[in-house]
């Protein structure tokens, strides 16, 4: 089969997802979706109908059943009670109960009450056993179980309950066998004393039970009644069967054991969805559930639906059959138009608009074609407006690449001349203008004076020292005065511009002051060959760049002050810090130490020329060397602050190389590192020595404080400066305003 062949109708509808598809999508779900509820909604309904049908007749044979059980029990209790009747069988079964075994005629009582027992168990088969139990010890005293004789009974319930009158068990599960059983009891009661002499017991089989619950009139095929008893155990036969043990703990079990009544769709002791109704029946001690299964229930209704389902099958494909002519009928002219458009949104504008089209489409195909004229006259204009935009926003880069440049410059140059200089020349080659300058104002603010300019003219006006009047001559005079931007589209026009005799082309002015902190520092001034040349661009741009050079500008002034101010700083406490070392050396004591290889000894005090140029000049000494007759020498001052406080002297073995740089660069480095540990090391001692003085003072003022007796302080504040200061001799002395009143305290050392 080839590939090539045209894709099917429908395909072509639901990949293409254009209006055909939108009117078939729409077309389905009107028509479908409202059925599909309905449908829903009506089974929802027939559901529930069904299902309370259901309900119904089970609540029914369940009640049936209920009724057959209560007869059973009733006809048993009235059998029981005729056991007894004669005054013969009466009188035998109360002379087993009165005496022992070995009394005479105790057998003959016996085998006539075992007589009168089996007679009864072949007239009723639903009785399983009868058994006689005497009251004092509670044994049975005859059954028709040998098993059961002489076994003592005296804890069983229906022994217990038989005494007061007649008793009727639950359904009972037996702990060896594992059957169900039902007790009746009734007492055997000796009218000659007035008081019960024993319990006659009748075991029945729930066989007749199990007749009546397997009864499945009204229920369909797969109903069922069962019993169970607590605390989940099923007792009577199951109509369905599993490998795995059945499920006590079912929705239904769990409520008919906790003693509730209703109905509902759950799943049974096998795993099957049933519809259920339950109940507990107190009499027998035991729940009753009647089940029937579900897909038996709406076996009905599911043919009904599989039946609806075909028809609506079939609905559905004659439906989209004629939807697909409607669609196609519809969206047809809509297509052709759509084509149309894309056509002419690719550029292709002699695309023709289908014709004779009638009524909305029509409307529509005409609304198009004027549409598509007008677009093309719209676009031809935009063509050129697009042109003209695209030149402008080619200058506006340019001017943008400019103005990041000058910032990029302003965050690197320093130095303010080299930065003017190279901010006029960008501004002249990429803008295009005539000439570019900046005036800065002097001191007094009298002056704009001119620092750098791009053009020829300019830099004459440099060398002559140009400058204008603040405030009165020319647009820079104006700007600088007022801080407020001035530009002169004529220059011929504008009263405040200054007509230049170094720039006589100027056809256009704009002047931009530099402003720092609210400040007025001075101003930028460009101008134009041609009138008119600045636009609303240039001014932003432009004015972005003077606000960026005044700020470079106050950075670079700042900086250079910084700079001098750290000079300064350096200076001071380089002389400082010079003369700390020239009065520690004045001490009369000479710090130095060589090392020769064998121990660190102090050095002498005459020291060689080489060491002495080093100290003197501030700079290295280099001498000696192989192929020479002295050794190999390397003196190197030691400063701090650029101050010299000493000479680093090195000296290599004879016959050794000479100092090569990288040997002289190791040096220089570790006499920088002595220099700053010989500082750190004297300033730490001029620290101690600090801290000492301090403390001695506040020693001595806590002393002079332990007393507010004058004469007491005088004398403490002499004696204790005398020994701090280990004078001979501390005078001190206190002169009021009268001279003969003097009073003098001395402070003597031995």
């Amino acid at each position: 089969m080839s590939d090539n062949r045209r894709p099917s109708l429908v395909r072509r509808i639901f990949t293409q997802r254009g209006i055909r598809a939108s009117l078939l999508g729409a077309f389905i779900v009107l028509t479908f979706v409202p059925l599909m509820i309905l449908g829903l909604v009506l089974r929802r309904q027939v559901a529930a109908q069904i299902t309370d049908q259901v309900v119904a007749r089970l609540r029914t044979a369940s009640t049936i059943k209920v009724q057959e059980i209560e007869r059973f029990f009733t006809e048993q209790a009235e059998d029981l009670e005729n056991v007894l009747l004669t005054s013969k069988a009466q009188d035998n079964a109360l002379y087993l109960l009165r005496h022992s075994p070995e009394t005479e005629g105790y057998r003959l009582a016996e085998g006539t009450t075992y007589d009168l027992f089996q007679s009864v168990l072949r007239q009723n088969e639903d009785i399983a056993e009868l058994f006689l139990i005497e009251r004092r010890k509670g044994s049975v005293v005859l059954s028709t179980e040998p098993r059961r004789r002489g076994a003592i009974e005296a804890d069983q319930t229906y022994f217990l309950e038989g005494l007061r009158g007649p008793y009727a068990s639950p359904l009972l599960v037996d702990a060896e066998s594992g059957e169900t059983v039902i007790y009746l009891a009734k007492p055997v009661r000796d009218f000659s004393v007035g008081a019960n002499r024993g319990v006659l017991v009748a075991r029945l089989s729930p066989r007749a039970i199990d007749e009546v619950l397997s009864e499945r009139t009204g229920m369909g095929e797969t109903g069922e009644t069962y019993l169970v008893v607590p605390p989940g155990q099923l007792v009577t036969p199951l109509r369905h069967t599993t490998s795995a043990p059945p499920d006590s703990n079912t929705h239904g079990i769990r409520e008919a054991l906790a003693g509730h009544e209703g109905s509902g769709l759950y799943t049974n002791y096998a795993g099957v969805q049933v519809i259920g109704y339950y109940r507990w029946l107190p009499e027998v001690g035991a729940g009753l559930l009647a089940e029937q299964v579900r897909d038996e229930a709406f076996a009905a209704l599911d043919r009904i639906t599989r039946s609806a389902l075909v028809v609506v099958s079939i609905m559905a494909v004659v439906t989209i059959g004629v939807i697909l002519m409607l669609t196609q009928r519809i969206a047809r002219p809509i297509v052709h138009l759509a084509a149309a458009a894309e056509a002419i949104t690719a550029g292709d504008w002699e695309t023709p608009i289908p014709s004779g089209l009638r009524g909305e489409v029509g409307a529509l195909a005409e609304a198009f074609q004027t549409m598509t004229g007008r677009l093309r006259e719209s676009i031809q204009t935009l063509e050129q407006r697009v042109a003209e935009r695209t030149a402008a926003l080619a200058r506006r880069a340019v001017q943008l690449e400019a103005a990041a440049e000058v910032a990029r410059d302003a965050a690197a140059i320093r130095d303010v001349d080299q930065l003017l200089d190279e901010t006029v020349r960008l501004i002249s080659e990429r803008f295009g203008f005539y000439h570019a300058g900046v005036f800065l104002v002097d001191d007094a603010h009298e002056y704009a004076v001119l620092q750098a300019a791009s053009s020829e003219g300019g830099r004459r006006m440099l060398e002559r020292g140009h400058k204008l009047a603040v405030g009165k001559v020319g647009m820079v005079g104006y700007v600088t005065d007022t801080g407020e931007p001035r530009i002169a589209l004529d220059v011929g026009e504008d009263a405040v511009h200054f007509a230049n005799p170094d720039l006589p082309g100027t056809r256009s002015e704009m002047a931009l002051p530099l402003r720092v902190r609210g400040a007025v520092i001075g101003a930028l001034d460009v101008q134009s060959i041609e009138p008119a040349a600045f636009s609303d661009e240039d001014v932003a741009t432009l004015q972005t760049m003077a606000d960026q050079l005044a700020v470079a500008i106050e950075n670079a002034r700042l900086f250079e002050q910084a700079q001098a101010s750290l000079r300064e700083v350096e200076a001071l406490y380089g002389d400082y810090s010079g003369k700390a070392w020239g009065a520690l050396t004045r001490a009369g004591r000479l710090y130095g130490y060589t090392y020769d290889r064998v121990s660190v000894s102090p050095v002498a005090a005459d020291q060689p020329v080489e060491v002495q140029q080093a100290l003197r000049e501030g700079h290295v000494v280099a001498v000696g060397g192989k192929g020479e007759e002295s050794e190999a020498m390397l003196a190197i001052p030691v400063s701090v602050r650029g101050k010299a406080i000493g000479v680093l002297d090195i000296r290599k073995s004879e016959g050794a190389e000479g100092w090569t740089p990288e040997e002289m660069a190791l040096v220089e480095r570790v006499s920088d590192q002595l220099g700053l540990a010989l500082e750190s090391a004297r300033l730490y001692r001029d620290t101690q020595r600090r801290a000492a003085r301090e403390q001695l003072t506040g020693e001595i003022t806590a002393r002079m404080r332990e007393t507010l007796d004058v004469d007491m302080v005088l004398k403490t504040a002499v004696q204790e400066v005398r020994q701090a200061l280990e004078l001979p001799e501390v005078i001190v002395r206190l002169v009021p305003q009268s001279p003969d009143q003097t009073k003098t305290v001395f402070g003597k050392g031995k």
